[in-house]
């Protein structure tokens, strides 16, 4: 989670019942949370954020969305109706300043909330359709509206975000009118420790969505991403809401469809677009393509469980069953492979026995465990013991443990 939510109070405590306490290597035991997957946790909203939340949707932008409008009608928007003190350059939209106008020289295809939403009828996709183009976060939207607002089924997109975030509270980077980005609320029956797996179910429907186009072996990287030949194609990030009755879930997508090159160099990690990958689709149609998707697998969710996706989504996880290795200031550490439960085994090649484990460094084990304490985060005391991914762990939560992390992998290596 970003510092936006720093107001919110923490989740539920963990019963006992989902606790196991270990005590070992001299140090006392700590809570572990049974197996359960990436999400993050928000609380309803308080009130006093509504108001703030009906401004921050409706207004920050407006003036900003009026003057797109006035250029798409008349095809030029003098430099001085742009909105003074506006968030958003209008350079930051590709437009081009011509003879004291701006101006779009190149051809974008912007989404049409009146096609959407007769092809969503058509299909009997039944959807609540909105459309801004241009916002700040759509997820964010949806999720300060959830306290006041019914919003089960409504689709939010638009053709930039101004503030979007994914992983690890990153901006999302995306050109105007060229990517996909939108946010789903489905409002789930289910208890919240019963959600486990929908994150998964979400990048599943999405690469069998794509795959349904023509794109040619599709991945999941568990949890949140969909890779194509080990890169980046989209992203997902599912927040809960606790309203009291029942669970809002709102899950935000960003899909590559078109990148430049010198896009391509601001963003951190290898990344990869539906048009290098020669999928050539609508926008519009895409989108109604993929929500289809999503909604159909989430009923299904909602109906049988995460059980019935088990097999599929294995088959394509791209990091399924491979062991780990990670490399970190000169400290290397191995495990066994990858999955919902994890050991930390230093300065091994592979961990695939008890032999094998024997032989980690447990002193370098010990001196990170206790570092890690020092940081705020309590790992299984013992080299020998698992920790599990859980629900209960959110981004805000995944952050400072690796943070934290950072912090006691550079004191190994200089001590």
């Amino acid at each position: 989670m970003s510092d936006e939510n720093s107001e919110l109070e923490p989740p539920d405590p963990i019963s006992n019942s989902e606790v196991k306490r270990f005590s070992a290597d001299g140090s006392v035991g700590f809570p572990h949370v049974r197996v359960g997957h990436r999400q993050a946790l928000y609380q309803t909203p308080r009130s006093s954020r509504r108001l703030g939340a009906f401004f921050y949707g409706f207004f920050m932008y407006a003036e900003i969305n009026q003057a797109l409008e006035s250029l798409r009608r008349n095809g030029a928007l003098p430099l001085t109706e742009w909105p003074k003190g506006a968030p958003v350059t209008p350079r930051d939209l590709d437009l081009v300043e011509r003879r004291g106008e701006w101006v779009r020289v190149d051809q974008v295809e912007e989404l049409d909330l009146a096609y959407l939403r007769r092809i969503a009828k058509d299909l009997s996709l039944e959807v609540e359709i909105e459309y801004f183009p241009v916002v700040g976060s759509t997820n964010r939207m949806l999720v300060e509206r959830a306290g006041s607002e019914e919003l089960s089924n409504v689709l939010l997109t638009c053709d930039y975000q101004h503030a979007g975030r994914g992983r690890r509270g990153r901006n999302w980077i995306s050109p105007y009118a060229r990517n996909l980005a939108f946010s789903f609320g489905h409002r789930s029956e289910k208890a919240l420790h019963e959600l486990g797996g929908l994150s998964c179910v979400v990048g599943l429907a999405i690469t069998d969505a794509l795959a349904d186009l023509g794109l040619s072996n599709p991945n999941v990287k568990w949890p949140n991403d969909v890779w194509m030949e080990g890169n980046k194609l989209a992203g997902v990030l599912v927040e809960l809401i606790n309203s009291g009755a029942g669970t809002l879930v709102v899950i935000g997508v960003g899909l590559n469809v078109a990148l430049t090159d010198a896009e391509r160099m601001q963003i951190d990690q290898p990344v990869i677009d539906l048009v290098s990958c020669g999928i050539k689709r609508a926008r519009n149609d895409l989108l109604i393509d993929v929500v289809g998707k999503v909604t159909s697998y989430l009923e299904h969710f909602e109906n049988n469980g995460f059980a019935p996706f088990i097999g599929a989504f294995n088959a394509v996880h791209a990091l399924h069953q491979k062991q780990v290795s990670v490399h970190r200031a000169g400290i290397h550490i191995c495990e066994n492979h990858v999955c919902g439960m994890f050991s930390l085994f230093f300065d091994l090649d592979h961990a695939n026995n008890y032999e094998d484990v024997s032989s980690s460094n447990i002193e370098r084990f010990n001196r990170f465990f206790h570092k890690m304490l020092d940081g705020g985060i309590y790992l299984a005391p013992s080299a020998f013991e698992a920790g599990f991914i859980s629900a209960k762990h959110t981004d805000d939560v995944i952050e400072t443990t690796l943070s934290a992390a950072e912090v006691a992998f550079a004191d190994l290596a200089t001590n």
